[in-house]
């Protein structure tokens, strides 16, 4: 990603420790630093682990089938940082439950809208630029 003066911003790598998994990208700012690592749909923000898609606190999972998706802060989790979650627990990700932080919808190449709370603000576009690239292409 280039800002209009054509200098880099941020650059998005498909590999994650080495690998190429599904729904997995490395985002690093023009100094080469991580700013964010999603593995397998989650990642960690200020000692908080995210999901995309996850469903959050109070509703059903029908919703985690169709319509919006959401990006939640999962809630009593044991892990601080994605790269410490075992395989097992990545298993049964999808029966923890979150904190609705944001939403994304218009899953496809005519239209992709993300809308984040204050809380995901700082990481906001490179997010929001990840999840277009790892849901909306195909």
């Amino acid at each position: 990603m280039r800002s209009l003066d054509g200098s880099p911003i941020f650059r998005f790598d498909p590999r994650v420790d080495g690998v190429i998994s599904p729904f997995s990208m490395v985002v690093f700012d023009a100094a080469q630093k991580v700013v964010l690592k999603i593995k397998t749909s989650c990642f960690s923000h200020k000692n908080q682990v995210y999901m995309f898609k996850s469903i959050p606190e109070g509703k059903s999972m029908r919703h985690h089938l169709s319509g919006t998706k959401y990006i939640c802060r999962l809630l009593n989790f044991p892990y601080h940082d994605i790269d410490g979650i075992d395989a097992e627990t990545r298993e049964r990700l999808i029966k923890h439950r979150g904190i609705d932080l944001g939403t994304f919808s218009g899953l496809g190449k005519l239209k992709h809208e993300v809308k984040l709370n204050d809380e995901l603000a700082d990481i906001g576009l490179p997010l929001s630029a990840a999840s277009y690239l790892l849901y909306a292409t195909g």
